[in-house]
């Protein structure tokens, strides 16, 4: 797995120092950090929410986004 073009975008345009581990697919956070050999509290997810207005981008820690 990869980044987004539109996330790698956003967080480039907000000077924001990154990087990017590639890893096999998985479902959550703590599983991603395992095979990735990452702590958890390294991880980031990004979530798109549509609303009223149209969509919003969040960025979220990946022990937060674990928790839903």
């Amino acid at each position: 797995m990869g980044i987004s073009l539109t996330v790698q975008k956003y967080i480039e345009d907000q000077g924001v120092t990154y990087e990017v581990a590639t890893h096999e697919r998985t479902t959550r956070s703590s599983d991603t950090a395992k095979v990735g050999s990452i702590p958890a509290n390294s991880l980031a997810k990004s979530v798109l929410i549509k609303c009223q207005d149209g969509f919003l981008l969040a960025i979220l820690p990946g022990a937060i986004a674990e928790s839903w």
